[in-house]
């Protein structure tokens, strides 16, 4: 994307054995399919001269109704409440927008039209901030959980039905962990992992780096290393005995040797490799985040522009009832603190796209989360027109604009509604399906990384 964000798409490399030799599974990984807590897309080459990438029917069901889920019922996962609030959000919105543009249908209605479109405008405006705020959490939980690849179908089938829950890695030097070795991999962004470096000195950390490989020792790091040697720890420890490390102290350097691996409470090596896997429950805050994840960014974003939304849908309506409220009031209370929050949701929209694209320009048509970012960025245009539209009808002469209201400003939210709700929809399903929905898989131009 651009220098700020880390890398949204990866093709990643796990190893595992198999009857004569090594086999390599190579996945796609996304951001946006990782924190939705979905399969990484799994490759093979029908084409190798051409680098054509298919799914292979070996990780991903072949026939699309057997990978694609409408709905799922998993409660202990924040992202289900996300959708779950978010869509009923959305319904409201609409009821919203039928009623703004045909406020004739109220006429049975006993509340009328104005009333249904206050207190749907408050409610769903009021929900809007719960779902930004179990986005925020999905985004500073799910975004450093562990890379989950699909099994082989053969072992799917075997198993019970995978429950999906928070995993969050523990924090590297004061730094959370990003599931692709970032903050503190010399692979990728490498400007960016020296500023790192720098702000973990200044907390007080120190960074014990291998002189060999350049890489710094995390647990995780132990972890892998340990794995190679089948959790025997008497051989890793036989293995970098020796080894030349340097311990960075602020400006400082201690250059020294391994003699001994020991756990914390005793003097023996460990033998059973770190479960960076086992579940911690969510962290609902943080004041530690990284906004180097677009995700995470995005989330910021948005959980702040619905808070700035929610105000003109509570104040308009009492502003109205307490008599001629001064015009420069009017204009920043209901409609400049709608126009900069849905500024907000059409970035968010946006950047959503780019995400699941892994490009600001060029889109990913075969990803169903671009597709709901896409509806998401039209909502957000729509609730930016409705603002911007009603501004001539309240500077002007009253009824000069009525066409303009209501064809133009509230159809502009009643459509815009629509684009929300099906984006919704989407986005159920996205988070249902744990496998990849369609077989083209979306570009794969991404850095290569081995797990």
């Amino acid at each position: 994307l651009v220098s700020t964000f880390y890398p949204t798409r990866a093709i990643i490399t796990t190893r595992g054995e198999e009857k004569g030799g090594v086999e390599q599974n190579r996945f796609v990984w996304n951001a946006r399919d990782h924190r939705k807590m979905r399969f990484p897309t799994h490759l093979i080459h029908a084409e190798e001269g051409k680098g054509a990438a298919q799914q292979s029917s070996t990780h991903h069901p072949s026939a699309i109704h057997q990978r694609i889920r409408i709905m799922s019922w998993e409660p202990r996962n924040i992202t289900w409440w996300n959708c779950l609030v978010g869509e009923i959000a959305n319904t409201l919105w609409v009821v919203n927008g039928i009623y703004a543009v045909w406020p004739e249908l109220a006429r049975n209605v006993a509340v009328g039209a104005t009333n249904i479109t206050y207190y749907t405008g408050v409610i769903g405006a009021g929900m809007f901030v719960i779902i930004g705020y179990l986005g925020w959490v999905e985004a500073i939980n799910h975004s450093h959980g562990e890379v989950r690849t699909s099994p082989s179908l053969e072992e799917e089938e075997k198993s019970k039905k995978n429950v999906r829950m928070v995993h969050r890695q523990p924090a590297l030097y004061g730094i959370q962990y990003h599931p692709l070795g970032f903050p503190l991999s010399n692979t990728l962004e490498r400007d960016m992992n020296a500023r790192r470096v720098k702000d973990i000195a200044k907390q007080g950390y120190p960074l014990v780096e291998d002189t060999a490989t350049g890489q710094y020792v995390t647990t995780s790091l132990y972890a892998r290393v340990l794995e190679k040697f089948n959790g025997d720890a008497n051989a890793m420890e036989n293995d970098i005995r020796g080894r030349k490390l340097n311990l960075k102290l602020g400006d400082h350097i201690i250059c020294v040797k391994v003699e001994s691996l020991h756990d914390e409470h005793s003097t023996v090596a460990t033998t059973a490799p770190v479960d960076h896997m086992k579940s911690a429950g969510y962290v609902w805050w943080t004041k530690h985040f990284d906004l180097c994840h677009i995700g995470v960014f995005n989330a910021l974003v948005f959980f702040v522009a619905t808070i700035v939304f929610w105000i003109p849908a509570i104040a308009w309506y009492p502003m109205d009832k307490l008599g001629d409220p001064k015009l420069k009031a009017t204009i920043f209370w209901i409609y400049i603190l709608q126009i900069l929050p849905s500024i907000g949701f059409i970035y968010v929209g946006f950047a959503a796209m780019a995400e699941a694209a892994g490009s600001w320009i060029k889109p990913d048509f075969n990803s169903i989360g671009w597709w709901a970012s896409f509806l998401n960025f039209i909502g957000g245009i729509g609730f930016f027109l409705y603002a911007v539209l009603s501004l001539p009808g309240v500077v002007g002469d009253p009824g000069c604009c009525d066409d303009l209201n209501k064809w133009g400003a509230a159809m502009a939210t009643f459509w815009g509604s629509c684009a929300f709700w099906v984006a919704g929809l989407l986005q159920w399903i996205e988070f249902s399906s744990e496998h990849p929905i369609t077989l083209g898989g979306g570009s794969t131009g991404a850095p290569a990384m081995k797990k």
